[in-house]
């Protein structure tokens, strides 16, 4: 899995390895979580990570990681596949080395720091949340699925998660979805 922060690069042959993703993605065989409140802005196919052709997890992100400003991203994984919290904060907040052995997961175990209110598909759970830094994030279970956020910024007191609707438009947006966070970072400076 990669961090939030990455940006594709448009490879040649942009149109076919869309369409591959697209159709990769959208076979997903669990339902994927979005942030539907509050509005942090235009949503994009984050991380996503496969293994020989499973889709094993989805994220969909949201914020700039080119400009300064709060990021986050609701990544869903089916509960036995899910990588723990800790590791998904390490992404964020650590520089892996694996000339040195420095890999995600390897980071201390954090403690709980707080919760927040979190409605995913209608039902209100209290979620428990882990810090490193600016970074936060909490994991809950919606069916057979962990739905993890992960986030850098002011922890928000409430969080609604709701089912992507249309996945594929979201897949095919993300071309556009990167233009803009680019065209943002150029005209606003960087992070």
């Amino acid at each position: 899995m990669e961090a939030m922060d990455h940006v594709d690069p448009e490879p040649e042959g942009w149109a076919e390895t869309l369409a591959l993703t697209a159709s990769l993605l959208a076979s997903a065989p669990f339902p994927v979580y979005c942030l539907t409140s509050p509005a942090l802005g235009r949503p994009m196919i984050g991380d996503a990570h496969t293994v020989n052709g499973v889709v094993e997890s989805i994220g969909i992100a949201y914020g700039n990681p080119l400009v300064r400003g709060p990021l986050l991203q609701v990544i869903t994984a089916p509960a036995e596949l899910a990588h723990p919290l800790d590791y998904l904060l390490d992404i964020e907040t650590k520089e892996p080395d694996p000339v040195r052995g420095i890999l995600p997961g390897d980071g201390p175990e954090r403690p709980d720091s707080g919760s927040c209110r979190v409605v995913l598909a209608e039902s209100d759970r209290q979620a428990m949340l882990k810090r490193d830094g600016d970074w936060w994030g909490f994991q809950i279970q919606a069916g057979e699925v962990t739905v993890s956020v992960v986030a850098s910024g002011p922890v928000h007191e409430e969080l609604v998660l709701s089912e992507v609707e249309d996945l594929p438009a979201l897949i095919h947006d993300r071309a556009e979805a990167i233009a803009e966070r680019v065209a943002e970072a150029r005209r606003d400076g960087p992070a």
